[in-house]
C-alpha cells in the first residue's frame, strides 16, 4: 500500500465557516447610482426608498438608477450636481424628523425597535422584561458619571419591554403590513 495516501479524518477538507458580510454603502454609489448612507440605511436620494442590504450590488444599483429616467439622460457632471443636491436635502429632512420626535414618542420607537428584534430572532417574549432592560441597567452601571449616563437610566425605567406590551407591539407591526 502507498504511504503517500492517507484516509481518515485528518485528510478531509475542513469546512470553512463563512461569516454573513454586512454591504454596506461606498462613498462612491452617491455619484454613480444615487444611493447614500442616510443615519446606516442605503437611501436610494431620487426616490426616498430604503434599499434592501442585499441590492446593493452595482448591477442591481444600475437598475435602480434606470428607473429614474430623468436622470439617466443626464451626462455625468449634471447628475451628479443633482444628486449631492437631493442628498442634502434628504439629510437635512431626516436631522430635523429626528430631532422632532418627544421622549415618549422615541421611547415608543425604541420599544418597537425592541421587539422586532425579539420577534425576528423568535424569542419569549419576556426576554424584553428579563434579559433586556437588565443589560441596559448593567450598562448604565458601568459608565457611572458619564454625561449620557442619567439620561439612559430615565430611557430605560420610562420603556415598556413586558410580555404583553411585546405582544400588543407585534400585533400593530402584523396590521401594518396588511
Amino acid at each position: 500500500m502507498d504511504s503517500s495516501i492517507q484516509t481518515g479524518p485528518s485528510c478531509r477538507p475542513k469546512k470553512q465557516s463563512y461569516e454573513k458580510q454586512k454591504r454596506s454603502v461606498d462613498g462612491s454609489f452617491l455619484g454613480r447610482f444615487g444611493v447614500a448612507d442616510i443615519f446606516g440605511k442605503a437611501i436610494c436620494v431620487m426616490c426616498s426608498k430604503e434599499i434592501a442590504e442585499k441590492s446593493l450590488k452595482p448591477n442591481k444599483l444600475l437598475t435602480d438608477v434606470n428607473t429614474h429616467k430623468d436622470m439617466a439622460s443626464l451626462r455625468d457632471e449634471g447628475r451628479k450636481c443633482i444628486l449631492m443636491q437631493r442628498f442634502e436635502q434628504l439629510t437635512k429632512c431626516q436631522v430635523f424628523l429626528r430631532q422632532s420626535l418627544t421622549k415618549k414618542q422615541r421611547l415608543e420607537l425604541f420599544s418597537y425597535k425592541a421587539v422586532y428584534i425579539v420577534a425576528g430572532e423568535k424569542r419569549p417574549y419576556v426576554e424584553g422584561e428579563v434579559v433586556i432592560k437588565p443589560v441596559l441597567e448593567s450598562f448604565v452601571e458601568i459608565f457611572e458619571g458619564e454625561v449620557f449616563q442619567k439620561a439612559v437610566r430615565d430611557a430605560i425605567t420610562g420603556v415598556a419591554l413586558s410580555n404583553n406590551t411585546i405582544t400588543r407591539r407585534i400585533e400593530s407591526m402584523g396590521k401594518d403590513l396588511r
